[in-house]
């Protein structure tokens, strides 16, 4: 890349994405009555909190991850590390932790789409097209904002991991996996450093990208495995190293390498080292999985099924599309960088539908190939057939491929006006939520109606009967009990799930007037909010070593 114009305008386009994705999270802090707090969220609260809660138990020192939104007490464990290390991070700062969550965020972002050109440098020489499939990467999505309109809300509008830009909007750990699979896949495959790194030190930091991505996101390495091992059979067949296949298929560039037989030892050895560097991390999730009851019950209960390949397909619209178009100058091309983009695409949409319980977790990545693919399928396919226009066609695919995203910005923005419940504090649970921070021991466990249920771990540190649809052991059970004790209809609640603290708030009343028996002593009250202690619960106010939310 040249380090001039080139440079600065990737920089300037990168830095105007990132601002433009924190734009509705400042107009929201700035558009808050003063009887409200904003918590910082805008895209997926009970996801948003549930990284709040780890990033308060990180503040408080801790290095091994505790369920917060069960009541039920468990051992801890080194999983979810990078969250925990932002919460050190708080603590260091004495910043508050939403910022350090929308810093991450920012940075994050800003990483990803630096590392997105980067790697665009493998895929093309020409500098008009490197800016093109940037911007396609960058900027694209499906046709959610069409499919919306209708009722129907496709994965562009709802799995923020599954479009480059819904990521950088949403939390600070989808960009930055999704950069280290691009490290990995560049330094492993692509050729970077190749020629002025020697190959131990190619190893060192392909190694080290797996092991952070093994920190941030391990199931992406289930990708980045499958990836490597498909790309390596399909390098075993180019190069003549599979009996009986060397009549590689008819396609350009599959002859050519089958001439020159050779081993891929840098591909192989690239692959050792993802697999070498993050593989005890992978054994290490799996082992505690299983073994530590509360993670196990957790599992057994985190199930999330992809949606029917149709969902899929309207939610990248034109991108897919163009991608096909891609890929066929891809495999007539037969560039090593090209084909491991087709691999990549292939191999993703199969993992969609292993018979995994988090399916549509992995699409977290796809559409980086995809996009570059569709990038390509515009310059090589579709504008060299166009006698004319074509500037108005490359334009006219930008603005429409990105009407999600826009729809997207302008969703946020609405939330932010409408000021929901489920991304808003009142000023009496704030205050009482900072006052249960600084006096209620985080192995308290506290009764509250699911939404504050979702809050307290996230801002005030302790364990909840019922406070996330998947966090929660038995889930449904809680939240059927929980909403039965405020409706009065069951008090044995507290006794079966060994209740120190009772929340009752504002919305603890709109599901009934159930409250705590008359020897349990009103512990913090503000206005319309009560914390009621238990009396067999010791009063042990605990010294503030974490940072506020």
């Amino acid at each position: 890349m040249h380090w001039t114009g080139e440079a600065r305008w990737v920089l300037l386009i990168a830095a105007l994405i990132v601002v433009l994705s924190c734009l509705p999270y400042a107009y929201a802090y700035m558009v808050t009555p003063p009887d409200l707090r904003f918590t910082g969220l805008l895209f997926n609260p009970q996801d948003g909190n549930s990284y709040y809660a780890k990033m308060l138990q990180g503040s408080r020192g801790e290095w091994l991850f505790h369920l917060p939104f069960t009541s039920e007490p468990h051992e801890g464990a080194f999983i979810f590390t990078y969250y925990l290390a932002l919460g050190h991070l708080a603590r260091l700062t004495g910043l508050p932790i939403p910022l350090i969550y929308h810093l991450a965020r920012a940075v994050n972002g800003f990483l990803l789409l630096l590392t997105v050109y980067g790697f665009v440098t493998l895929v093309t020489a020409r500098v008009a097209e490197r800016r093109l499939i940037f911007l396609v990467v960058a900027t694209s999505s499906g046709l959610g904002w069409l499919v919306g309109l209708l009722g129907y809300l496709t994965v562009d509008l709802w799995v923020p991991e599954a479009v480059t830009f819904y990521s950088i909007l949403a939390n600070p750990h989808f960009p930055l996996a999704m950069a280290l699979m691009l490290v990995i896949f560049g330094l492993s495959v692509g050729g970077w450093g190749r020629g002025w790194l020697p190959v131990w030190a190619r190893a060192t930091l392909t190694g080290g990208a797996a092991l952070l991505l093994a920190v941030v996101q391990p199931f992406c390495l289930v990708t980045v495995y499958a990836v490597l091992g498909a790309n390596l059979a399909l390098l075993a067949v180019r190069y003549g190293l599979v009996p009986r296949l060397h009549a590689s298929p008819n396609i350009p560039g599959f002859a050519a390498q089958a001439r020159h037989r050779r081993w891929p030892w840098a591909e192989i050895g690239g692959a050792m080292a993802v697999i070498a560097a993050s593989g005890p991390f992978l054994l290490y999730d799996a082992w505690v999985s299983t073994a530590n009851p509360a993670l196990r019950a957790w599992s057994a209960q985190n199930l999330t099924p992809s949606p029917p390949p149709w969902d899929y397909a309207l939610g990248y619209g034109i991108v897919l599309l163009l991608a096909l178009a891609g890929a066929v100058w891809a495999l007539r091309r037969g560039h090593d960088v090209h084909l491991l983009l087709v691999v990549w695409v292939v191999v993703n949409l199969v993992l969609l539908y292993l018979p995994i319980p988090l399916q549509r977790r992995l699409v977290l990545g796809l559409h980086l190939p995809l996009a570059m693919l569709a990038g390509l399928g515009l310059s090589r396919g579709v504008l060299p057939r166009l006698r004319a226009g074509r500037r108005a066609v490359t334009a006219g695919t930008l603005v429409f491929s990105a009407l999600t995203n826009v729809f997207l910005l302008f969703g946020a923005f609405l939330a932010a006006t409408q000021h929901d419940a489920r991304l808003y504090l009142s000023a009496d649970e704030k205050r009482a939520l900072d006052w249960m921070r600084d006096h209620v021991p985080p192995d308290a466990v506290v009764l509250a109606a699911p939404q504050s249920g979702l809050f307290i771990p996230a801002w005030a540190g302790q364990r909840v009967v019922y406070g996330h649809e998947f966090e929660t052991i038995d889930a449904d059970e809680k939240k059927a009990r929980v909403e039965a004790f405020f409706r009065g209809t069951d008090d044995t609640v507290l006794r079966d799930y060994g209740v120190n603290y009772v929340f009752v708030g504002p919305r603890e009343r709109t599901l009934g007037n159930g409250a705590p028996p008359d020897d349990w002593r009103v512990a913090f009250t503000s206005d319309g909010v009560v914390v009621y202690r238990s009396p067999l619960t010791s009063h042990r106010s605990r010294v503030r070593q974490e940072v506020s939310p």
